[in-house]
């Protein structure tokens, strides 16, 4: 099985030659620092709105009421701290061009 890089495809071309202008091989451009931050921040907001709302779960309601949200908020709440941590992991440095 073959693995084919983002700049092997002809319709990414355009993307992989404004990443890195005269390079061929592929894009390992990760996104700018602003849209990063942008994308943590919004993950943020979910990851509150579910903290609330799991505590929320806790008011008299039913029981399969209770379970359902708790179980949807917890879930929701995990993903979004799963995709803040993945945004904001390091990444790993392309290769170098120098022999």
């Amino acid at each position: 099985m073959r693995t084919v890089r983002l700049g092997d495809s002809p319709r990414m071309k355009g993307i992989v030659d404004e990443c890195h202008p005269g390079r061929s091989g592929g894009c390992y451009c990760a996104g700018s620092t602003q849209s990063l931050i942008v994308v943590s921040l919004e993950l943020a907001c979910g990851l509150f709105f579910c903290v609330y709302g799991f505590l929320a779960s806790y008011e008299p309601l039913g029981k399969s009421v209770q379970a359902g949200a708790r179980v949807s908020y917890g879930g929701l709440g995990i993903a979004c701290l799963a995709g803040i941590v993945g945004v904001n992991w390091p990444r790993r440095r392309p290769p170098s061009d120098s022999s």
